[in-house]
């Protein structure tokens, strides 16, 4: 019943519906938790500032959420400030960059600094500087430079930890996503880099900035956005906050979606699966119209999706069942997501012990 009335009352947040009936029995401050682990804090509040009166909050729990939804607020506009400043300091450099997920993600939300922020995820490749490099030697470049900020960053296959904000955490992507399946990667980079350069042209500014920086175009986080949350759903789990976001930019761009068939691409790059079941809990749990949806739905597979997402929250951070602290632990921790998994989407999980070998090699290489 609790689940069915957060749902509920999250639809109503998201799309103009009327009220549910649930809603005056909502716990409001067991809701804050639940939306915390979701990281959709400020979503949900856009649903109590349109009900009002028809419902009833204690005073205390108002202003709680209030304090919450302020923190939001403030940690948006510091990102805001925080990636043009980035920018600005790779475009004095000679470095194109693009920033991804994040603070874009939130310029197609209703209230942009509503939206529960991260870290900043940056990508760049080579401007007039590295142009005649390789993508090996360029990859090395990326990490190097990383690394005269931050001598301890950690470097894996898509991006570099770098310590340029002491307030803010940073990855600098040489790749913006991967997927475990070797041949459907190798697809993947090669669809990403085939459409690069309109994503380091596609301008915008950000809300409170006068500065244009570069986001992607909407065709490319369609597919990109879906990767990402088919990754964390295999590593380490998925919550409201990347659906939601998804849920947004399908409905950001109408006309597009009816111009554009998109099986066939989502086919080649492996993705169907995943977008069958995203399109499954967009629809029956979120109730995004059909119109927008980008594949067939996939009940077996969304339910599951589902009970992933209600069961770890954001990444998965909030199952109690997982995240052990010793590497041998997560290794076996990954295997056993990996056989839970598997029958919903076998090709990720079946090449994701393969991947593991091949990325060990790739740090022996680059780090």
């Amino acid at each position: 019943m609790k689940a069915n009335s957060y749902l509920q009352f999250l639809r109503y947040c998201l799309a103009d519906t009327e009220l549910p009936e649930s809603a005056k029995d909502i716990d409001w401050k067991a809701m804050i938790t639940w939306a915390q682990q979701q990281a959709i804090v400020g979503v949900v509040f856009n649903g109590i500032e349109r009900a009002r009166s028809p419902i009833s909050i204690p005073r205390e729990t108002l202003l709680q959420w209030i304090g919450y939804l302020q923190q939001i607020e403030q940690q948006n506009r510091l990102l805001n400030n925080r990636c043009v400043e980035l920018c600005n300091y790779f475009y004095e450099n000679g470095l194109d960059c693009c920033i991804l997920k994040g603070q874009g993600n939130a310029m197609m939300y209703p209230n942009p600094l509503r939206r529960s922020s991260g870290d900043i995820d940056v990508w760049m490749i080579s401007g007039s500087r590295f142009m005649v490099h390789g993508e090996g030697l360029k990859i090395r470049e990326i990490i190097r430079l990383a690394r005269e900020k931050n001598p301890k960053g950690k470097a894996c296959y898509h991006h570099v930890d770098y310590g340029i904000f002491k307030d803010v955490e940073v990855e600098v992507h040489y790749r913006p996503t991967f997927m475990n399946n070797l041949i459907a990667n190798q697809r993947l980079q090669r669809w990403m880099k085939m459409y690069e350069s309109e994503q380091f042209n596609n301008l915008v500014s950000l809300p409170g900035q006068e500065q244009k920086i570069s986001v992607p175009t909407w065709d490319f986080n369609v597919v990109f956005q879906l990767s990402h949350i088919y990754r964390h759903v295999i590593q380490g789990g998925i919550g409201f906050r990347q659906i939601i976001d998804y849920y947004f930019l399908l409905k950001s761009n109408t006309n597009r979606l009816n111009d554009t068939n998109y099986n066939d691409t989502l086919q080649y790059l492996g993705l169907m699966e995943i977008a069958g079941a995203v399109m499954w809990v967009l629809k029956e749990v979120l109730g995004l119209e059909e119109q927008y949806l980008i594949a067939p739905v996939d009940e077996r597979r969304g339910r599951f999706l589902y009970r992933e997402i209600m069961r770890g929250g954001n990444f998965g951070m909030h199952d109690s069942t997982r995240n052990p602290k010793s590497k041998i632990g997560r290794n076996i921790e990954r295997l056993k997501q990996d056989i839970r998994l598997v029958k919903c989407f076998p090709s990720e999980c079946l090449w994701e012990p393969v991947f593991r070998v091949y990325h060990y090699f790739w740090r022996l290489k680059y780090n």
